[in-house]
């Protein structure tokens, strides 16, 4: 099997030789996170809800030859009451949007489908997606958008718009060689 590496758009140290994994598993070589944002803060329209995001991608050598790219965003999400930040998603909430892969050498795009996970209870949410790949650089990019929790959980609401924020200008450049 060919060695499979990633070089990112930071330094990112990968391996000098790869190793063949056992014939039944999959092997995750590198993982790195979007190098120019690292965690990034996005906010509501009226700043009373906010998400410290990070999107991590990393790339897959598989037994039979096959590679993939696995992208997957994180975020931790608060409401703000009277000036103090608590975290968000006591209730119900919703991360959903869609990964977006392009190969820099030709421009072709490939949209993952619509991703959508509820969860409750804690302040984390995230998804993932895995695309199949050949050989090439690549660019992962995610948008889509938070809603729910505190503010929409009907006790203080005073818009419908409180709890959203749009989430987008996370982007990862990979070379899967």
């Amino acid at each position: 099997m060919a060695a499979l590496t990633i070089v990112a758009a930071a330094t990112v140290p990968t391996p000098a030789t790869a190793s063949a994994p056992a014939a039944t598993h999959e092997r995750a070589l590198t993982s790195t996170c979007a190098p120019s944002s690292g965690t990034k803060t996005f906010h509501s329209y009226d700043e009373r809800s906010k998400g410290n995001v990070r999107m991590c991608v990393g790339g897959e050598g598989r037994p039979d030859g096959t590679r993939a790219i696995r992208a997957h965003l994180s975020g931790d999400f608060f409401y703000q009451w009277v000036g103090l930040w608590y975290d968000d998603c006591p209730s119900e909430c919703n991360l959903n949007g869609h990964f977006t892969l392009t190969d820099t050498s030709t421009g072709a795009t490939s949209q993952s489908p619509y991703l959508s996970k509820i969860w409750g209870g804690n302040r984390n949410g995230s998804l993932t997606h895995t695309f199949e790949v050949s050989s090439g650089i690549y660019k992962i990019s995610f948008s889509g958008r938070k809603y729910g929790g505190y503010w929409r959980d009907g006790r203080f609401q005073s818009s419908d718009t409180d709890d959203e924020m749009s989430i987008s200008g996370l982007e990862v450049t990979v070379d899967i060689s």
